[in-house]
C-alpha cells in the first residue's frame, strides 16, 4: 500500500470514529501503547490523542484500563520484593 493509500485510509477512519469498544479492546491488546494501537486501528497516533480527548467516554474507559495496569504492576512490583 502506497503512503497516499495509507493516508487516505487514516484520513476515512479519522472522519468517521471507531466504536469505542474497539478502540479500548485494540488499547488492551497493546498494553496502552498510544502508537501501536493508532497503527493496529489504522488512523494516526494523533487521531487517537484527539479522540481520547474529545470523547469523555471513551477517556474513562483508556484511563480505567491504565489504572488496572498500574494495578497490576504494583502488585507484580510488591510480590518481587515480599
Amino acid at each position: 500500500m502506497s503512503n497516499a493509500d495509507k493516508d487516505k485510509k487514516s484520513e476515512d477512519r479519522r472522519n468517521k470514529p471507531i466504536p469505542f469498544d474497539v478502540v479500548a479492546h485494540a488499547y488492551k491488546a497493546n498494553a496502552g501503547n498510544l502508537s501501536l494501537t493508532a497503527e493496529a486501528l489504522s488512523i494516526d497516533r494523533s487521531t487517537l490523542w484527539e479522540w481520547r480527548k474529545q470523547f469523555p467516554e471513551l477517556e474513562k474507559k483508556l484511563n480505567d484500563y491504565d489504572e488496572s495496569l498500574g494495578d497490576l504492576a504494583e502488585s507484580k512490583l510488591m510480590m518481587a520484593i515480599n
